[in-house]
């Protein structure tokens, strides 16, 4: 008897399912198990500066990691909806209903500001219901 892995999906996070719906009047866009590549709740913002170094600060939020082709109908979606509110949605139940501030998506991923680490943990934990890698077991 030799030991392969195999991927066991299905159920409530089969890749066909729907994980998270963005929704607005405009437009709404779902988003399945297998277009969701990342959920991370994050303490700090680190970005560069011109002179070459980098600068952190505290700003918690959550991170969505997304496939290039949502990214990409995210950011069209956002462009025109600039200080709106859009809906957040899993499982039928909206999770939150962040403003708009700039267009969202470009780059595959999108953040969500919290208030503090525990709420964007919190938000992460809801937004990751309807999402969960597939789990890899020894047959």
């Amino acid at each position: 008897m030799t030991n392969s892995l195999s991927v066991i999906a299905g159920g409530r996070s089969g890749p066909g399912r729907i994980a998270m719906s963005i929704v607005h009047p405009r437009e709404r866009i779902d988003v399945t198990f297998d277009e969701v590549l990342a959920v991370e709740a994050v303490a700090d913002y680190t970005f560069a500066v011109s002179d070459g170094t980098t600068m952190t600060f505290a700003s918690p939020h959550v991170e969505v990691t997304v496939a290039p082709h949502i990214g990409a109908r995210l950011y069209r979606l956002t462009s025109h909806i600039i200080d709106e509110a859009a809906d957040y949605v899993v499982g039928g139940e909206i999770v939150c209903s962040p403003i708009v501030r700039e267009p969202i998506g470009l780059r595959g991923a999108f953040f969500i500001s919290a208030d503090s680490l525990a709420d964007a943990e919190a938000l992460a934990a809801k937004l990751r219901r309807g999402w969960a890698r597939p789990q890899l077991r020894v047959v």
